[in-house]
């Protein structure tokens, strides 16, 4: 509950724009709802959260390898596809 409130504060304070944190690869639906398509790039997308303005960053398998802010996430989606 401790981390929920934490990331809540992070959200709500704009904190989290320049953070990524950390992660455990997780396989999602593919972003079909709660999500707004950033970049795309050889399968790799950058979508973000309609509902609370976080990224995340999912791999052609609809696996997240990266969830943040937004300027953090555009970096490394950035990095990654060079």
């Amino acid at each position: 509950m401790k981390l929920a409130n934490l990331f809540i504060d992070l959200v709500v304070s704009g904190k989290i724009n320049d953070i990524s944190m950390p992660n455990i690869p997780f396989p999602t639906m593919g972003g079909k709802v709660f999500w707004n398509e950033l970049a795309e790039c050889d399968g790799w997308r950058l979508q973000k959260n309609m509902l609370t303005g976080h990224c995340r960053i999912l791999n052609p398998d609809d696996i997240r390898v990266a969830w943040g802010g937004e300027d953090a996430l555009m970096r490394l989606f950035q990095r990654l596809n060079k």
